[in-house]
């Protein structure tokens, strides 16, 4: 296809929020660029959850929807309403309903069909990213770093909900697509399974009594996984041995850089981008202790230790 005529919906997206951004921002303020990504937003989205795959330069939608741009928008959507500031909160209603729909549209209904599904995988870790985000908040606290809801309506928006969805998504991956067989590079599917890992490790360390949706058990379970899938996929980087039978290697050239699989070079760069964030998000959540050696002292080990002084376990 032409690039004068067409343009995908990533890049259009990227080049209109510029735009709309500058545009609002100059005139209206941070309040005239959340209206702008609202009406976007309500104009746009089709009524089973999604968005097409393709705009035109004028902006109007055509072709399918795609777990993949449905996922990266509703991300985009959270991110903008949590972090841009309370001009943007207005957003989160809008946000938290999408996710509703694309996990009964992307999992639900997907997986009635294909309990593997491609639909499911193709949104997972952006979904999952997305239930992170909606679950990992508080109500009334007062405290300016968190993303606080007002406590009047604690009892209508329950965000334990997209908790137990990330959880069981993170087991949909391991059960189900059984990711640590897989021999080429799944470093998107850590993205999702360590902020699974993240907050049912909060929420488990964070109750009295235990919590009948997030076990020990599980998330041993998703540690286990980060350990042995993170550790394959940072053993296929350059320099870490598998290229010790190859005679054209000096030694230096591209030292460290991400592989497809243990003996495949060429891959895409948002392959190399997602194994990236999940090496970032694993030193930041369970494997946090930087001062030790591999394996780190983990959080949820730290856990473990606590609950078993406290004879909690």
């Amino acid at each position: 296809y032409s690039w004068d005529r067409l343009v995908d919906a990533g890049r259009r997206a990227v080049e209109s929020g510029i735009w709309f951004g500058q545009k609002a921002r100059g005139a209206n303020g941070e309040q005239g660029a959340s209206l702008q990504m609202a009406k976007w937003w309500d104009e746009n989205i089709l009524a089973e959850g999604g968005f097409h795959e393709n705009y035109n330069l004028l902006g109007k939608g055509f072709g399918d929807t795609s777990p993949y741009y449905d996922g990266e928008s509703l991300l985009a959507m959270i991110k903008a309403a949590k972090y841009l500031g309370t001009a943007f909160v207005p957003l989160w209603p809008l946000a938290a309903g999408t996710a509703q729909r694309m996990h009964q549209r992307y999992i639900v209904e997907a997986q009635q069909n294909d309990v593997d599904s491609d639909l499911t995988k193709g949104c997972y870790q952006w979904l999952s990213m997305s239930l992170f985000e909606l679950a990992s908040v508080t109500f009334g606290s007062g405290k300016k770093d968190r993303f606080d809801l007002p406590i009047a309506i604690q009892g209508l928006y329950h965000p334990e909900k997209f908790g137990v969805w990330l959880i069981d998504l993170a087991n949909w991956m391991i059960e189900t697509h059984k990711v640590l067989i897989k021999r080429r590079n799944t470093g998107y599917s850590f993205e999702g399974i360590v902020h699974a890992l993240a907050w049912g490790t909060h929420v488990l360390s964070a109750s009295n009594n235990g919590n009948a949706e997030v076990s020990f058990h599980v998330l041993k379970k998703l540690h286990c996984t980060i350990h042995e899938g993170m550790a394959k996929l940072v053993s296929w980087q350059v320099g870490m041995g598998a290229e010790d039978n190859d005679e054209n290697w000096d030694g230096i050239s591209g030292l460290g850089g991400i592989q497809n699989a243990a003996n495949e070079a060429p891959l895409r760069v948002d392959v190399v981008q997602h194994q990236m964030h999940a090496t970032i998000i694993s030193r930041r959540y369970p494997f946090r202790n930087d001062r030790s050696p591999w394996p780190w002292k983990t959080a949820l080990e730290a856990l473990v230790e606590t609950s078993l002084s406290k004879n909690e376990i």
